[in-house]
């Protein structure tokens, strides 16, 4: 819930308050298999009553808390809202969600039982799945991605 209202979530920052808060809408999306978009009202209620929000039940449905109230009353979390639906940020963000778990499936088929050389040391050895650890020097990379380059999954998307 604090990622929707807030557009932050922990140490983790967004390009912009818009982009983390439809980021939270897919982290709920996610958890719950339901979508209320961006009533955070209708998204309290649900994780309330479903138990996901307070297991021991001392919140109530309605009841809202002071993070809730404050997004609702903060117009720059209107607007970035406003920007979410007219951009459809949410689906953006979720079909590339998508792309990328697809081109990991992809990367674990194709470096399965394949030859690799580690990055660090250049010891061969072959690959049980994509990501690894180096027989030699323990170094912990992706076949995919020795680089630690953030697009690497362009390559495997279908």
């Amino acid at each position: 819930m604090a990622q929707i209202c807030t557009g932050t979530h922990g140490f983790d920052s967004f390009p912009s308050l818009t982009e983390g808060i439809a980021r939270g809408r897919l982290h709920l999306t996610q958890i719950t298999g339901k979508d209320f978009g961006y009533d955070i009202k209708r998204w309290f209620d649900h994780l309330v009553l479903s138990k996901i929000y307070d297991a021991a039940g001392r919140t109530k449905p309605g009841n809202y808390p002071g993070i809730i109230l404050t997004a609702l009353e903060n117009p720059e979390w209107l607007a970035a809202v406003n920007t979410a639906e007219a951009e459809s940020t949410f689906e953006t963000i979720r079909d590339e969600l998508q792309r990328i778990q697809s081109a990991r499936r992809n990367a674990e088929r194709y470096w399965s039982g394949q030859e690799r050389t580690c990055p660090k040391c250049e010891t061969t050895f072959l690959s049980i799945k994509d990501r690894g650890q180096c027989t030699q020097c323990g170094f912990i990379f992706l076949a995919s991605n020795p680089s630690a380059n953030p697009e690497w999954w362009r390559e495997y998307a279908e």
